[in-house]
């Protein structure tokens, strides 16, 4: 089977800028591994934490630490309307998941 030349240069384009893209992909998924590692690392490090009062059990014990956050009736009302909401979101996508994968031609 002979090519024309023009389309033998278009094919080698395509193949080129498919290489890039796949070293481009697993370059920015090597940075976002990075980025994850390093952020759990400063988390669990304490880097994060800002106030001298935080409450962090790891550094001063179970004896030294206190917690100055206080919880309302409309705080919890918030939050368990809000894991509802979420629930019953999460809920919904995977039954048309789930109807999709059953009725798909």
């Amino acid at each position: 089977m002979k090519y024309s030349h023009a389309g033998w240069i278009h094919a080698r384009t395509i193949a080129r800028v498919a290489d890039w893209l796949w070293w481009i992909g697993k370059s920015l998924a090597t940075v976002n591994a990075t980025e994850i590692i390093a952020n759990l690392i400063f988390t669990y490090a304490g880097v994060y934490n800002t106030c001298y009062c935080d409450s962090n059990v790891f550094h001063w014990g179970l004896t030294h630490t206190f917690d100055l956050m206080t919880v309302t009736q409309t705080d919890i009302d918030i939050s368990k309307s809000a894991w509802i909401g979420a629930f019953i979101l999460g809920l919904t996508s995977c039954t048309f998941f789930v109807v999709y994968l059953v009725f798909e031609d």
